[in-house]
């Protein structure tokens, strides 16, 4: 077979391929193919897809919860999460969780207060203003932000998990 041909072939058929992955909007990036947006590609805030069990043994009841996920930019994979205890009948979580690429963020999972102990689940996902678009390849850092109030004390324990993975534990 005539090698002309057969790279003829194949260039033909690599410019086809990247011809989806090339085309579409553009107007979020600069030239040389980076987005200096700090969005996170969905919508934030409070996302009802969680379930807040009851309580038990005479522990407090959670009464509010508020969850914004903050920022996804491309990042180091280190999943992090902190608690505070800010006032009495609070509990503050922050934290980043890694998601797949860019059309990922983070939203509230389970919440429960079993036994003294308030479990906290953030888990990813892609948004379904997302589902259909090119995404930017990259592991990214979602940044959150979770706040929980109780009808009393707060809970003396807190564990946070990062899609099933344990991250964090806090006591007051």
């Amino acid at each position: 077979m005539n090698r002309r041909t057969v790279l003829g072939a194949l260039t033909g058929g690599v410019t086809a391929a990247l011809a989806g992955c090339l085309g579409g909007d553009d107007a979020d990036g600069d030239a040389n193919g980076t987005n200096d947006s700090n969005g996170t590609g969905g919508s934030n805030g409070t996302n009802g897809t969680n379930t807040t069990n009851g309580t038990d043994g005479g522990a407090s009841s959670i009464t509010g919860e508020q969850f914004q996920a903050q920022s996804a930019n491309c990042g180091t994979e280190d999943q992090s999460a902190s608690v505070s205890f800010p006032r009495d009948g609070q509990v503050k979580v922050k934290g980043v969780i890694t998601g797949a690429d860019q059309c990922h963020s983070a939203r509230l999972g389970d919440v429960s207060v079993e036994g003294g102990t308030l479990t906290v689940s953030v888990e990813t996902y892609v948004p379904e203003e997302m589902a259909n678009r090119t995404c930017g390849d990259c592991v990214v850092d979602i940044e959150y932000q979770a706040s929980f109030a109780f009808d009393g004390t707060a809970p003396e324990r807190v564990v946070v998990t990062h899609d099933g993975e344990r991250v964090a534990t806090g006591e007051r």
